[in-house]
């Protein structure tokens, strides 16, 4: 991490970290970040974070 980087930068990293953890299982991705799937979706979406071909989507 470093001194620069924002916040939304840092939770941009986190979340595609634990999205990578569960191969881009959103329902699991959520509980381990303690948000609802919505949550989670807009905070993608917010964040303009791609998910790669393959990966789960559906909740």
């Amino acid at each position: 991490m470093d001194e620069g980087q924002s916040l939304k930068e840092i939770q941009k990293e986190h979340i595609i970290l634990v999205l990578r953890s569960t191969q881009g299982d959103i329902v699991q991705a959520s509980r381990i970040l303690g948000i609802s799937v919505g949550q989670l979706r807009r905070r993608i979406k917010e964040l303009e974070i791609s998910l790669e071909k393959g990966e789960k989507t559906k909740a």
